[in-house]
């Protein structure tokens, strides 16, 4: 159906964004190049409604600096990190992931926010 492009279309060019990301800042130690890259200032353009899709993305390939800086620019009521969590990146990536399943982006996804959904208005 078309709406199964459109959704493969969507995620595809969602993948394509974060990886140009990945591969430009991957060798930097600090967040300044992710987050004045360009890919990803279009990725926070696209705004919260891709919050579901990050996840899944996360869940299913790993987590990494990028989705979690993007999350963390996008997500509305974002988790309370712990100080003591600041600089670890597993304790950070956990914590996101608690928040998320605790979440109205989560327990509305079904309701909310399907790939087919992602930019419509």
């Amino acid at each position: 159906s078309s709406d199964n492009v459109k959704d493969f279309a969507t995620t595809n060019e969602i993948n394509r964004l974060l990886k140009e990301v990945e591969e430009d800042t991957g060798l930097y130690s600090f967040p300044n190049p992710i987050l004045k890259h360009s890919s990803f200032l279009e990725l926070v353009e696209i705004g919260d409604k891709i919050v579901n899709y990050l996840f899944h993305v996360m869940f299913e390939y790993g987590s990494g600096r990028v989705l979690l800086l993007l999350l963390d620019k996008i997500a509305k009521d974002k988790p309370e990190i712990p100080k003591e969590h600041a600089g670890r990146f597993y304790h950070q990536t956990v914590d996101w992931m608690k928040w998320y399943l605790e979440s109205d982006y989560y327990k509305n996804k079904d309701k909310t926010t399907t790939f087919r959904k992602l930019f419509e208005t």
